[in-house]
């Protein structure tokens, strides 16, 4: 189990947590994307043409895909550098006009196969990053509807490139940082792998993983949690797993199966006693309750409580304080409660053998851990690990 050391590491890991959310929410509601889009819906009135498209340069890829557009989606259009108008403009920072697009050599004619728009004209001008990168990208707008695109047009087209680029270097901006925060994310969620992988527990399934997910959910919360699942399931692993996951991760964690109480010592088991309570006592003893102190108290097999242990038990819960037996002072309890057993405890309620009130006051957030058998895919790497760890233990 991950011991006190690891404080640090733990509080690092919510924080950052909180953090990266938070980071990306902010960034998520700067829609750079839908101010982009305004422009393309704008470019074509303002210029009075058919249509516009911004297009990006990838300068790893060394190629050159649309970003917005009249009637296309991000990356639907891909253009040469070489024989294309956008790449020309792209690669000389320079404004192209063309006022006969059908013999033009640079003309890249499989676009408009592709939309089945025809482009009879078109002016293209450089979009140059704020941010000292260079030419980043191009504008351009189709079909002039009346004459042919002039120098003025192309002066007015450069004014509004100008805007653009910090528009442009924003979505950018935008998706590089959500982008780093989700691999920071993933890299985080890795660490909290590590962090619980000390416990032994094959989680390579669907089910294993959703409840990884719903551990770590919980390990931050202070609600009470019933653990429902078949013997052999793993359900003392994943409370330890939780508690020392959890702010109480350095007091007790204090195992107790109930189905090995005998009904007459269950008192003094959980509330304790005083010397001299009973024949045979010699000395005083502090009950499960109070022995956590802040801890963890995990009551394994719940549900095979009688009724007269029940209501000693939802006694205690209820007021968090008791007394030992034979004791006159009264002790306050304070520890975090996780249940576990293989019945149906609402079941149970329903055929009258468990108390409704007790069930309500068990736990705020039941998980059921499945068994193997509806995890097949839990069974190799299981096979794996036991293997090596009798190899190991015959090495050694």
């Amino acid at each position: 189990m991950m011991n006190s050391t690891n404080s640090p590491v733990r509080d690092r890991l919510s924080y950052l947590n909180e953090q990266l959310a938070r980071i990306n929410q902010e960034w998520h509601r700067q829609n750079y994307t839908s101010l982009l889009q305004f422009h393309v819906d704008a470019l074509p009135t303002l210029m009075n043409a058919q249509r516009c498209g911004i297009f990006l340069l990838d300068p790893d890829a060394k190629r050159v895909f649309s970003k917005a557009g009249t009637g296309i989606r991000e990356g639907e259009i891909e253009v040469p550098m070489d024989h294309s108008i956008a790449g020309r403009c792209i690669r000389t920072g320079a404004s192209i006009i063309v006022n006969d697009t059908r013999n033009h050599p640079d003309f890249h004619a499989e676009t408009d196969d592709h939309t089945g728009f025809r482009t009879r004209n078109l002016l293209c001008s450089p979009i140059v990053s704020s941010t000292d990168r260079g030419v980043c990208g191009a504008v351009e707008v189709l079909n002039k509807h009346q004459g042919d695109f002039d120098e003025a047009d192309q002066a007015k087209m450069e004014r509004i490139a100008e805007v653009l680029s910090i528009v442009l270097d924003n979505v950018l901006l935008n998706e590089q940082i959500v982008a780093v925060t989700n691999r920071l994310s993933s890299e985080v969620d890795k660490v909290w792998s590590g962090y619980l992988s000390d416990f032994t527990l094959v989680a390579e399934s669907p089910a294993m993983r959703n409840l990884m997910e719903m551990i770590k959910a919980v390990s931050a919360t202070p609600v009470d949690i019933h653990l429902r699942g078949e013997h052999g399931v793993g359900k003392e692993v994943i409370a330890r797993m939780i508690h020392a996951a959890s702010d109480r991760h350095e007091q007790p964690f204090v195992a107790v199966n109930c189905a090995a109480i005998p009904p007459h010592l269950f008192e003094s088991e959980f509330f304790g006693y005083e010397a001299g309570a009973f024949n045979g006592t010699t000395g005083a003893r502090p009950g499960h309750l109070e022995s956590t102190r802040g801890g963890l108290l995990f009551l394994d097999e719940v549900g095979s409580l009688n009724p007269a242990s029940q209501e000693l038990l939802l006694r205690g819960l209820e007021a968090m304080k008791g007394y030992r037996l034979g004791g006159k002072a009264l002790t306050q309890y304070d520890f975090r409660l996780i249940s576990a057993s293989h019945d149906n405890l609402r079941g149970l309620v329903d055929e009258g053998r468990f108390r409704e009130d007790l069930y309500y006051r068990l736990f705020a957030v039941e998980i059921e851990v499945p068994p193997l058998r509806r995890r097949r895919e839990d069974i190799p790497p299981l096979a794996h690990s036991l293997v090596a760890e009798f190899r190991w233990g015959w090495i050694t």
